[in-house]
């Protein structure tokens, strides 16, 4: 075999298994595809305070998985800057839920849930002075 034609056939297994993805998909809507479930969380930078403690404390098992997400990811990017400090992954998370359940709900179910979990955080663990991680 010539050299040309192995790469010729390595060309070829590459592209296909770089358009492998997008075939998977191309026949599906966003809503339909497989192990994707629409929801609010897909696309949004407006959640509610409101919309997020639906689905924190309700009962549907995957979209308390969502918020729980949803949670963690603003705790990773304030973190060091709006909070300091390390945690344990439970005793964060209760913690901090136990703070979201206290709030008073009138007050900031129409503020924007990052905000107010970053409240909660900043609250649990401050920083003396901005980027210390002790």
């Amino acid at each position: 075999m010539s050299m040309m034609f192995v790469f010729r056939r390595l060309r070829y297994a590459l592209l296909v298994l770089a358009l492998l993805p997008v075939w998977a998909h191309a026949d599906f809507p966003p809503e339909e595809r497989p192990n994707i479930r629409p929801g609010r969380y897909y696309g949004t930078i407006t959640l509610t305070f409101e919309q997020f403690m639906e689905d924190f404390e309700g009962r549907d098992p995957h979209e308390r998985g969502n918020a729980n997400v949803y949670l963690y990811g603003i705790a990773d990017a304030t973190k060091g800057k709006e909070w300091c400090g390390r945690v344990k992954t439970m005793e964060f998370l209760n913690h901090v839920s136990d703070q979201l359940s206290k709030l008073d709900k009138s007050v900031y179910n129409d503020k924007r849930a990052a905000d107010v979990i970053t409240l909660v955080l900043r609250n649990h663990r401050p920083c003396t002075k901005k980027g210390e991680t002790k």
